[in-house]
């Protein structure tokens, strides 16, 4: 791992996975005339960092448009299309779906982030404490952590 990186670790569901789960809000997702303007990763991105700014500028960008408000109604309309695929998701299978992004640009050669087009799919509430586990859950932590040497 190179200097500058961090470790990254999740449970992820693959994307075809996640549209066999959720078609219709992957649908209403990719159908968007939008789309091809921002994509999977911009929209891994925007959550990843919280910046709907970036998002909508670089939407802006693609349709060679320089309207602001044109740029947050773009950026609005993903983040409630997201909001509904996650809440979908969690309606159906009672789990949490999260989408952060993926830079095989900036990436090792060993990574394997089951991303789909720098999108990854992470989910949470996948595992249950053992009884022994949740009587000590408050003091023992998961940690992970990289090391030189």
């Amino acid at each position: 791992m190179g200097m500058g990186t961090f470790a990254c670790g999740a449970d992820t569901i693959s994307y075809e996975n996640l549209k066999r789960i959720c078609p219709d809000e992957i649908r209403s997702i990719e159908e968007d005339s939008n789309f091809a303007y921002t994509g999977w990763f911009m929209l891994g991105r925007a959550i990843d960092f919280d910046d709907w700014e970036m998002f909508s500028e670089n939407a802006l960008e693609n349709l060679n448009s320089d309207d602001e408000k044109l740029g947050v109604e773009i950026a609005d309309n993903f983040k409630n299309k997201v909001k509904t695929l996650c809440e979908n998701f969690n309606k159906t299978t009672n789990l949490e779906l999260y989408l952060s992004s993926y830079d095989a640009d900036n990436g090792d050669r060993y990574d394997e982030p089951n991303d789909h087009e720098g999108c990854v799919f992470s989910v949470a509430g996948v595992y249950q404490y053992t009884p022994a586990g949740e009587k000590y859950k408050d003091v023992i932590v998961k940690s992970q952590w990289t090391q030189f040497g």
